[in-house]
């Protein structure tokens, strides 16, 4: 299993109306960007930028629009995919490293795990039994959603070897994080806020614990490998986990951990750390920004 941050989305706060107005200026004289709009939507930035296409594009949001009080200081936003580019090698973007780490407010990012198996031989179980699962077709690369879309949690499950039209095993596992919005992030962050389901491979030769179970129980159990959705049909409580134990003992499960999610984006910081300095630490409007060690700051 390969853990990386797919995409991240950040949020550079209390910067000075001259620093944002300055760096609006020399964007209009950048040629390097590929789009441009302007934008009044309550979820979208005043000005927004594009540089590059596909997979390895930047977004730059300059001025939200979800903050409507009247400040002097000004926010940018930017959001990217790191295992496809390095936004901040792009010389404009350069300049928001010289920005403290404590003004950095990430929106959200995506932890991906590739598993080198086929998106057919995995099963994935609901963390609750009342969470949304469903199951969508995207030019006929499947996907399976886990969890409410916009939501902390929210899971995606997808045979990434057939939407980049590759002839091999590559399953694709993805978690979007909204609640850890700080580059200062520990372990007992990840356990709270990053929720795992349960994964298993169901064309492993099942165990000697199936050898086990009566007749009428391996009929159910097979039904459910089949269809994992079946499972949450059997209403009462103690027969479902029963079930849940079999799936757990007869058959392979793959081992997603919290601890190694923490170490994908621990490597990410440690990047962006190696990459930082302060040139000008005057582009902060320092009156605007909350007292250090409140949850406000970050």
């Amino acid at each position: 299993m390969v853990y990386s941050i797919d995409k991240i989305k950040i949020e550079f706060q209390y910067l000075r109306l001259s620093f944002v107005n300055d760096f609006l200026r020399d964007l209009e004289f950048n040629y390097h960007y590929t789009d441009y709009y302007e934008s009044n939507k309550i979820t979208n930035c005043k000005h927004n930028f594009k540089f590059g296409d596909g997979e390895g594009a930047v977004y730059l949001g300059i001025i939200p629009n979800w903050k409507k009080e009247e400040r002097y200081d000004k926010n940018i936003v930017l959001e990217y995919n790191p295992n496809k580019v390095n936004a901040f090698k792009i010389p404009m973007l350069e300049r928001l490293l010289n920005i403290p780490f404590i003004l950095w407010r990430i929106m959200s990012f995506d932890i991906s795990v590739d598993l080198r198996l086929p998106y057919e031989s995995i099963v994935m179980l609901k963390r609750d039994k009342r969470e949304y699962i469903a199951k969508i077709g995207h030019s006929s690369v499947e996907t399976v959603y886990l969890g409410r879309f916009g939501e902390n949690g929210h899971i995606k499950l997808y045979n990434k070897a057939k939407e980049q039209k590759l002839d091999t095993d590559w399953t694709r596992f993805e978690i979007t994080i909204k609640k850890i919005n700080h580059l200062y992030a520990t372990i007992d962050d990840f356990k709270e806020f990053c929720k795992l389901p349960t994964l298993y491979r169901k064309d492993v030769q099942l165990s000697i614990s199936y050898n086990n179970i009566n007749d009428v129980q391996r009929l159910a159990l097979e039904s459910i490998i089949d269809d994992i959705d079946r499972l949450y049909t059997i209403k009462r409580y103690d027969t479902r986990k029963k079930f849940e134990k079999m799936l757990f003992e007869c058959l392979g499960s793959l081992d997603l951990n919290v601890e190694s999610c923490f170490n994908a984006f621990d490597s990410y910081v440690e990047y962006i750390k190696s990459m930082q300095h302060f040139e000008n630490v005057d582009l902060i409007e320092m009156s605007a920004i909350p007292v250090a060690g409140t949850k406000s700051v970050i």
